[in-house]
């Protein structure tokens, strides 16, 4: 159970690319608890070691990025609307009308908007809303707006982890919070092997996240051989 209320607590933090704080902080303060050591390194990775017991034992690696996708303000239009862009891969299909947390001078609650379907013409009703279209409306007079929200200000989803049938669950930031919560699993219940967590700030196969870390771990060689793979296969940026 406690592996599933990290989960639950890692997925509503908030740490979108580049401001992944936050979630570092409370990943470092619950795997420190599991490990002999844990630090974390100038790119804002979260290293953890378990050396395990055994003299031959394997070395092995476990990485996850902390990061999520979000949203960032590219201006403040008349009356305090925000028009935003995205950070990382969001799909605008699936943001209409959905609630935000707005990270200005403090935090701010706001919902994504569009265009009214009764405004609209036959033809955008026939297609999905692209991103160009949409705001962010923070239900604050345009002065507030402005005194709070700086173009560059970044937005989370607001989404609360819910239990599906069985053991699944979903929520925001699955995508990679949950090898992270593996990652827990592990350090918990594994003492044959020298056993090293990343928690990266951006996705494994990013080559100078993933190989500044795995150099620093041990476990260079085989880090090394998935990274050229995936360079081969067009994934490594």
């Amino acid at each position: 159970m406690e592996v599933d209320r990290f989960l639950t607590e890692i997925i509503a933090a908030p740490g979108l690319s580049g401001y992944e704080q936050p979630v570092a902080r409370m990943i470092s303060a619950t795997l420190g608890r599991f490990a002999d050591e844990v630090r974390q390194d100038q790119l804002g990775n979260v290293v953890v070691l378990k050396k395990g017991k055994g003299e031959k034992r394997p070395k092995v690696l476990l990485a996850a990025h902390m990061d999520e996708i979000g949203l960032m303000v590219t201006k403040i239009e008349e009356g305090g609307f925000l028009r935003f862009t995205s950070v990382g891969g969001i799909d605008p299909r699936t943001i209409v009308s959905q609630e935000v947390i707005l990270f200005g001078k403090k935090e701010l609650h706001g919902v994504i908007g569009a265009k009214p379907p009764h405004l609209t013409d036959e033809e955008e009703r026939s297609r999905a809303y692209t991103m160009d279209e949409m705001y962010i409306d923070l239900a604050l007079p345009e002065a507030k707006v402005r005194e709070l929200v700086s173009v560059g200000d970044v937005a989370m989803i607001k989404r609360e982890a819910i239990k599906l049938n069985g053991t699944s669950m979903a929520g925001k930031a699955m995508d990679d919070r949950a090898g992270v919560a593996v990652m827990l699993a592990c350090l918990r219940s594994r003492d044959a092997c020298l056993l090293t967590g990343i928690t990266e700030v951006t996705s494994p196969g990013r080559c100078l996240c993933s190989s500044n870390s795995a150099g620093r771990s041990g476990c260079t060689r085989g880090y090394h051989n998935f990274l050229r793979h995936s360079a081969g296969s067009g994934h490594c940026h």
